[in-house]
């Protein structure tokens, strides 16, 4: 099945990270036109690196902090001046981890939950009011989030025994909260001809340690980790008109974890 993305102009938050990052590739190899935002230094390398590989298509990229409400703004004027305001896809990948992401429930303090708010949920709402315009002259817009298989069964602490981390509080709510904001939005933009979509890796491979690693394939159905690699291509299944009568659904890429 080809997908045709080629001339498409799609904003993807959270462009350097692990998933953001093959996401960027994948779009730019299918001849995207790619306005890429995250505040890590590896975004500008990562934006300079496919505007110079796919000449033929326009890449750009800003370090703006999407759990902002002004960046937002800043965004629909870079869209206004690049794309001529046409914006057919939007990717919402930021995935935001503070020093203190891992801290138990007692140890929450209240500007964990307003930063870890701000950049996974806030940065949703923000996007969708400011861009709506730019989305609607597309007719026949989508947006892709990123929930989790958290917002859909609580985290397993087999998983984390001999780590030393496990699964946030801070973060199973914000998932919960872009699941469910995810189908609202799907109905509420429906008559605007804008799709509204999430997916939900889970196992992605990141240099994790061997203990983490087995005890995951133990517990998951495809007995292992999945690729950064197998992730991308629902995505943008799901910004091309291959799937146009999909929306307010959550595809699960998690190797049947949910389905246990």
């Amino acid at each position: 099945m080809e997908l045709n993305l080629s001339g498409r102009n799609v904003v993807v938050t959270g462009s350097a990270g692990l998933i953001g990052c093959e996401v960027s590739r994948q779009l730019a190899e299918n001849q995207a036109n790619l306005l890429l935002l995250d505040t890590s230094p590896r975004n500008a390398e990562l934006g300079d690196d496919l505007a110079r590989r796919f000449p033929d298509s326009t890449t750009v990229h800003s370090s703006l902090d999407v759990g902002k409400e002004a960046t937002a703004e800043a965004v629909a004027e870079i869209v206004e001046r690049q794309f001529g305001g046409m914006l057919h896809g939007l990717v919402n990948a930021v995935q935001y981890k503070s020093q203190s992401f891992f801290h138990d429930i007692k140890d929450t303090s209240v500007t964990e939950l307003q930063d870890i708010f701000a950049a996974n949920v806030f940065s949703i709402f923000w996007m969708m009011k400011h861009l709506m315009p730019s989305l609607k002259r597309a007719e026949g817009a989508s947006v892709v989030n990123f929930s989790s298989t958290y917002a859909i069964v609580s985290p397993n602490p087999v998983l984390y025994v001999g780590t030393d981390f496990g699964c946030p509080p801070t973060y199973v709510a914000t998932k919960g909260a872009v699941h469910s904001l995810t189908k609202y939005l799907a109905c509420y933009f429906a008559k605007d001809k804008i799709r509204v979509n999430s997916v939900t890796p889970h196992g992605v491979y990141n240099n994790h340690k061997d203990v983490f690693v087995q005890n995951f394939s133990r517990l998951s159905p495809l007995g292992r980790m999945s690729q950064k690699e197998e992730v991308a291509p629902t995505v943008l299944l799901l910004l091309s008109d291959k799937s146009s009568y999909i929306t307010g659904a959550n595809i699960e890429i998690d190797g049947g974890w949910t389905a246990w």
